[in-house]
């Protein structure tokens, strides 16, 4: 069952709600999205291993597919457009923090491609 945090801001988003909705990314408004995705990878870092089901979704979200499918290529664009450069960066330094965990490689493409588009 979903719950709703009416009034919360990103870092007051309790990490056993994220964990109850990790899928819901892409369920969220633009808006919404913006404000709330700090916490998906705050609660991804937290446990930053491939056992964690937030960053396993988080980066699907923030990563869709892998390179040569336009498809893939013109949905990341449309999703980075709405975020500023500071949130860019935060995203670009959550996908290099990827990059750097060798522990971490079934991720290692989808960073890679992410870090295309979320570059500021």
């Amino acid at each position: 069952m979903r719950r709703e945090l009416p009034g919360k801001r990103w870092d007051e988003v309790p990490g056993t709600f994220v964990d109850d909705n990790s899928l819901s990314l892409a369920l969220l408004e633009e808006r919404a999205l913006v404000a709330f995705l700090p916490a998906w990878v705050l609660r991804s870092m937290e446990k930053f291993d491939r056992d964690n089901l937030v960053l396993e979704f988080t980066v699907y979200f923030l990563c869709p597919g892998s390179w040569g499918e336009d498809s893939n290529e013109e949905r990341l664009a449309k999703l980075v457009e709405p975020f500023d450069i500071a949130q860019r960066t935060l995203v670009g330094d959550f996908l290099r923090a990827i990059l750097e965990r060798s522990d971490l490689d079934s991720y290692h493409d989808y960073a890679e491609f992410g870090l295309t588009r979320w570059r500021p």
